[in-house]
């Protein structure tokens, strides 16, 4: 299903039938007038359902400084149920990673006179690792995501929207394990290249016979390699955003992050630097106080950085062709 944000001539607005239609709500498809688009994007009943104050930002409008603003406002309106939602999603995913690590370090220990079992428990934690993850992720980081996409659209943090999304966790998990299967395979193939062109290249200088001509090269197309790999998968961050707020399949939804993204990828790549660049200042803030601050300055950095990719993620999808209306989220 697709939305043109048009209405089609000869369309009613849905809260005013005596009113001719010229727009569609972005969200439900309801066509409305221009009086109810006045506010945004949303149908009045959107608006409501949604939270007091539409999301400002289109596609086409969306200034990071106005953004970053908008972002910052929206979570000091509520920053402390904000940080506890953090603190609940980083603290699952740090337990699930350390019972992983625990089944593995002990299994290792076990079968350390024989060492084909212990390679075999050892792959199994990796594998465990893996599962414990995806699952730490679909229990609580999608709900997180919706929890994001409430206060970006005015509404009050819940902390009971981190659990909303286990029906999706099916989808989830088959979301990530294509996408990181597809980059795994893509980045050894295009790593491989560039080294072997790398090397190539540097034994084949005139006058040298040195090595290290070819190691700096190959390290110099694979660094090459790496970054702009980086930048053109960065659409697929909003891949989990766009099961939460769309719908659909675990695929679909990824090959729609694609299209959200499409000519805006450094951009998304941008967004990316700057929340490692408040990682590491919020990393630097809690060890300068002793470590005790890293309670406080990781999910704080946590909140922010997820709501501000949420926010070019909203941006994006506002008025982009060829998607559905978002799923309703009560």
């Amino acid at each position: 299903m697709t939305v043109e944000f048009t209405a089609p001539q000869g369309a009613l607005c849905s809260v005013h039938p005596d009113r001719t239609a010229q727009r569609v709500c972005s969200r439900c498809g309801n066509f409305i007038c221009h009086e109810c688009a006045a506010a945004g994007p949303h149908c009045p009943a959107c608006v409501a359902l949604y939270g007091a104050t539409p999301f400002p930002f289109t596609r086409e409008a969306h200034e990071f400084g106005t953004v970053a603003q908008y972002v910052y406002e929206a979570f000091k309106k509520d920053a402390v149920m904000l940080i506890l939602a953090s603190a609940i999603v980083l603290g699952v995913g740090f337990t699930a990673n350390v019972m992983s690590r625990l089944v593995t370090t002990f299994g290792g220990l076990l079968m350390g006179d024989n060492p084909v079992a212990a390679m075999v428990v050892i792959g199994g934690g990796a594998v465990m690792s893996i599962v414990l993850q995806l699952l730490a992720q679909g229990l609580v980081q999608l709900g997180f995501t919706q929890v994001a996409i409430d206060v970006l659209n005015g509404r009050k943090a819940d902390l009971g929207r981190l659990f909303s999304q286990l029906k999706r966790f099916a989808q989830f998990a088959i979301q990530q394990l294509v996408l990181v299967l597809g980059i795994v395979v893509v980045l050894a193939v295009l790593i491989g290249a560039a080294v072997g062109v790398g090397f190539a290249l540097g034994l084949s200088v005139k006058g040298t016979s040195k090595p290290e001509v070819a190691v700096i090269l190959g390290a110099l197309m694979l660094t090459a390699v790496v970054i702009a790999g980086s930048i053109w998968l960065s659409p697929a961050l909003f891949a989990p955003l766009e099961l939460v707020y769309g719908g659909g399949t675990g695929l679909d939804a990824l090959r729609r992050a694609f299209v959200i993204g499409e000519g805006h990828r450094f951009e998304i790549a941008g967004y990316v630097l700057i929340s490692m660049v408040l990682g590491f200042a919020a990393v630097f803030l809690g060890l300068v106080t002793l470590c005790v601050g890293l309670l406080v300055t990781i999910p704080t950095w946590h909140a922010l950085q997820h709501l501000l990719l949420t926010a070019k993620y909203l941006a994006l999808r506002q008025e982009c062709p060829g998607l559905p209306p978002p799923e309703r989220s009560g």
